[in-house]
């Protein structure tokens, strides 16, 4: 990927692997402190929060309660969609 956005920039990878990781901490960091990232035409990350459930071990099928915690959820974009899908 860090290539592939080197070439169509015409930079570098070592400046295109910057610009990446700079993105991606953006979106962690901001979908940590409880934000939404809505980028156009791609899609939205966002901080989803589970509730506390009765889970089971599939091995021992002994019932456990699974704690409560906020996990990160991908909602593609309408044209990030349609592309795949073509």
């Amino acid at each position: 990927m860090v290539k592939k956005i080197g070439n169509r920039l015409s930079i570098g990878q070592v400046k295109a692997d910057l610009m990446l990781d700079a993105v991606i901490e953006t979106i962690i960091e901001t979908v940590a402190s409880g934000e939404k990232v809505k980028i156009l035409d791609f899609g939205i990350f966002e901080p989803v929060k589970k509730a506390p459930r009765l889970g089971r071990n599939p091995k021992t099928l002994v019932e456990c309660m699974i704690s409560a915690r906020t996990v990160p959820v991908f909602k593609a974009g309408k044209r990030f969609k349609e592309t795949v899908n073509t």
